[in-house]
């Protein structure tokens, strides 16, 4: 005798998505907000360097596609471009650190307050993004499919 008040057994059947991504959607619109006002700072200044705000430009208009892909899970480009993107971004983010005219040694209180900022702000900004640039070229199955 069989239970008719038991659900029946069944093999879940097409792709596997996942839930709604509201916390990476804010994310992506906060990265968004600060890179223009990092471009509208960049051009604000005093001396305006175009080849630093055209190599800007393009590196966070990768990170930001990936981050809008990541977080509204859409496929952009295929898996190989994120993946081979990750790597690229964090060079690049390491080298404009690295060549920031703020790191002035001669004032300490400058110099910590700037470690400060790096270490509060920027660091974990840039983990995030990193960690959605990873999911999404390395661990985003449902999303890509076959490829």
């Amino acid at each position: 005798m069989t239970n008719v008040y038991q659900a029946p057994a069944a093999e879940l059947l097409g792709e596997h998505t996942e839930r709604p991504k509201k916390r990476w959607k804010c994310f992506f619109w906060l990265m968004l907000t600060l890179e223009a006002l990092s471009l509208l700072g960049m051009l604000a200044g005093e001396e305006v360097q175009y080849g630093d705000l055209a190599l800007e430009s393009v590196i966070y208009g990768i990170v930001l596609s990936g981050l809008y892909g990541f977080a509204y899970q859409k496929r952009l480009l295929v898996p190989v471009v994120w993946k081979l993107a990750l790597p690229m971004v964090m060079g690049y983010d390491a080298y404009s650190i690295a060549t920031t005219d703020t790191l002035q040694p001669d004032q300490a209180a400058s110099l910590v307050m700037v470690v400060v900022l790096l270490l509060v702000v920027l660091l974990p900004l840039l983990l995030f993004q990193y960690y959605a640039l990873f999911r999404y070229g390395f661990k985003c199955n449902f999303i890509w499919g076959s490829q």
